[in-house]
């Protein structure tokens, strides 16, 4: 490998020319240096033989903060000659300085080069989310001083994941290649449960729960077969990610149980806010609103007729209180699984086709 030397410029065979003259930098030493028949001994070695290329990049990383000031005082400089030249510059019988806009785009420049010249470190904010996940790589707050008109932006590739769907990716896909044993569970789905639910044991399943077994098997239109970790898998999912924007949606695409959807609540409809008996009866407030329920009062803004699933109105989930559903079936295809591919995309090139259950498009 490549080696370094540190050479003393008095050694015969070195010449060092002149500075060479240059706009700016002047303070930095910048010449050429010829090397005609050098000999040098082994002494003048620096860090060991094949630790050049190591030793020129860690000199180079002094060289890049002092690139970064010389950026930042560049654009100091440009910003006060723009400012020197609008207060001379008139235009509609004022200087082009006194003019609104222009204004706003010299100070928009100044607090960029002020947050460079500052080293402002612009962190994620984790508050953004209730969960901790990012829809973005790494939002920029649009309170920070480098973002322009309000709009989140993302320049840094760190991501941002919370470590509970780590582990539950880790887990899931093991137990699907049949690899999840007692000790990868104790370092996922048991490590979140003792965590977060405050369970002191959790071991691994050895029968399935009859309850997530008859949800995620029955009266489904493609039946698998599941084993007590794949269910309580799929129950720690639901828990750990409920908060977390289109998770279970994608969970549920992926399982192949998307009818799902169609059949919860019993097939009775869209379930809604939950009511007591006293709520159905003296009305109730959401929101600062008041709302009554009738069973002979039309349906309108502020209260909700209570009818019979056939009309399509509204019932209650336990005849006289409970859930406020809105009795429209819900329904699935099968088709739904896939998005359709776009008219404009398909107009572009027709080889693509359409997928499956789309075709009509």
């Amino acid at each position: 490998g490549m080696s370094a030397f540190l050479v003393d410029r008095n050694t015969p065979g070195i010449t060092v020319t002149p500075d060479i003259p240059r706009m700016g930098i002047r303070a930095a030493s910048n010449a050429a240096v010829v090397y005609e028949d050098v000999r040098v001994p082994a002494c003048d070695l620096l860090g060991g033989e094949g630790k050049g290329f190591k030793i020129a990049m860690k000199a180079l990383d002094g060289g890049r903060i002092g690139i970064a000031a010389q950026c930042v005082g560049i654009a100091q400089g440009a910003i006060n000659e723009a400012i020197k030249y609008d207060k001379e510059r008139v235009q509609f019988g004022k200087t082009i300085a006194s003019f609104q806009n222009t204004q706003f785009k010299l100070a928009e420049m100044q607090t960029k080069v002020d947050a460079a010249g500052n080293t402002v470190a612009f962190t994620p904010d984790f508050t953004w989310t209730s969960t901790g996940y990012f829809w973005m790589k790494w939002v920029m707050p649009e309170y920070s001083p480098m973002n322009e008109g309000g709009v989140d932006k993302s320049f840094n590739a760190m991501p941002a994941i919370r470590y509970a769907e780590v582990l539950l990716n880790y887990a899931e896909a093991a137990e699907a290649i049949g690899k999840l044993t007692p000790e990868i569970w104790n370092k996922t789905i048991a490590a979140l449960r003792k965590e977060h639910g405050g369970i002191s044991s959790a071991p691994f399943p050895a029968e399935p729960d009859p309850y997530l077994l008859e949800y995620y098997t029955k009266d489904v239109l493609h039946p698998a077969s599941l084993s007590a970790a794949a269910l309580e898998i799929r129950r720690e999912r639901a828990v750990e990610l409920t908060l977390e924007e289109g998770h279970r949606w994608d969970d549920l695409m992926r399982w192949n149980v998307g009818d799902i959807l169609e059949r919860r609540y019993r097939h009775q409809g869209w379930r809604g806010i939950y009511l007591s008996k006293e709520d159905v009866k003296n009305g109730f407030e959401f929101n600062g609103k008041k709302y009554t329920v009738s069973t002979t009062k039309t349906t309108n803004e502020t209260n909700y007729k209570i009818t019979t699933p056939d009309d399509k109105n509204h019932t209650l989930s336990h005849g006289d209180h409970g859930y406020l559903i809105y009795n429209y079936k819900l329904q699935w295809d099968d088709r739904m699984y896939l998005y359709p591919i776009p008219v404009t995309a398909a107009n572009v090139n027709p080889n693509l086709g359409q997928n499956e259950g789309w075709q009509w498009i």
